[in-house]
């Protein structure tokens, strides 16, 4: 359907762009920042736009729904990939463990997201308030990743990493697939 095309073309979208800005200089997390910024305020224009204009068709509610979501899908390449940038360096050991932390606080957000939808729209009776609900909590979202992603990695033990990663190599130079065995 429309609005999940629309993510998948935002999806690609971002990454272009975040390697074309890559190229020419920036840095990753200024990259990252600006486009999980522009992914989290977009949207919420969006839906604060379907919110105010109570005129608008349902057709033309879709059309900017769809869009909103296209446009969050550019932060695949701001929040998606700065795990990487987070995780200490000579290898990323931590990355996956750094993702999942951030994956489940983000699904809080999600499984919260339907009952309080449902509870505002019970007591109004009105998708306008939802939409304004949702919309706060992206402009919410991307003032706080503004203010504090900084592309830094995180102070985790780099001996530890590096050991981890020295560990990883020797297992799968003899041959076993899981690094665990």
């Amino acid at each position: 359907s429309l609005p999940y095309l629309a993510q998948r073309l935002g999806a690609v979208a971002g990454g272009v762009w975040a390697a074309r800005a890559l190229r020419s200089a920036r840095s990753a997390a200024e990259v990252r920042r600006g486009l999980q910024v522009f992914g989290m305020l977009a949207p919420a224009i969006c839906l604060g736009l379907c919110a105010l204009l109570p005129q608008l068709s349902a057709g033309r509610a879709l059309l900017l729904l769809s869009l909103g979501g296209g446009l969050s899908a550019l932060t695949v390449a701001g929040v998606s990939c700065a795990h990487l940038d987070l995780s200490p360096a000579p290898s990323p050991p931590h990355a996956g463990k750094i993702f999942a932390i951030g994956n489940t606080a983000a699904c809080i957000g999600g499984l919260l997201a339907v009952p309080v939808g449902g509870k505002v729209f019970d007591l109004t009776g009105r998708w306008e308030l939802v939409f304004l609900v949702y919309g706060l909590h992206y402009v919410v979202g991307a003032l706080v990743w503004a203010a504090l992603y900084t592309g830094e990695a995180l102070p985790l033990k780099r001996e530890a990493a590096a050991a981890a990663s020295a560990a990883a190599a020797a297992a799968v130079s003899m041959g076993k697939k899981d690094p665990l065995e």
